[in-house]
């Protein structure tokens, strides 16, 4: 072989050499990026967690919370339902001992 054709060759070489080292350094680069975009994703999908379980017991709070407020307003509606039968009762029997007091005068007066 002479030697410009070894030079060629080597130079061939070199060329294919610095290609790959340069493919390959770019790619160590896509690696570290794509590395460090999982990375900051993870921490994004942490926090996004403690977020989403905060949120969580903040409703679960609320929820708790309106159910009180439902069983207390049920309790309520209980207790004034009851008062307005007993009211109707009580008025039920004033009305009936004014009708009997009626009665029994008008009954010793024909008796």
């Amino acid at each position: 072989m002479t030697t410009t054709t070894v030079l060629t060759i080597s130079f061939v070489f070199f060329l294919v050499l610095a290609s790959l080292c340069r493919t390959s350094q770019g790619f160590a680069l896509s690696l570290t990026a794509r590395r460090d975009e999982l990375k900051k994703s993870k921490r994004k999908q942490v926090s996004d967690g403690v977020r989403l379980r905060r949120k969580l017991k903040r409703l679960k709070d609320k929820e708790l919370e309106l159910e009180r407020k439902v069983s207390e307003l049920s309790k309520r509606n209980t207790a004034d339902f009851l008062e307005q039968i007993l009211g109707e009762i009580y008025e039920d029997d004033v009305h009936s001992c004014e009708e009997l007091k009626n009665r029994v005068p008008a009954q010793e007066r024909s008796g």
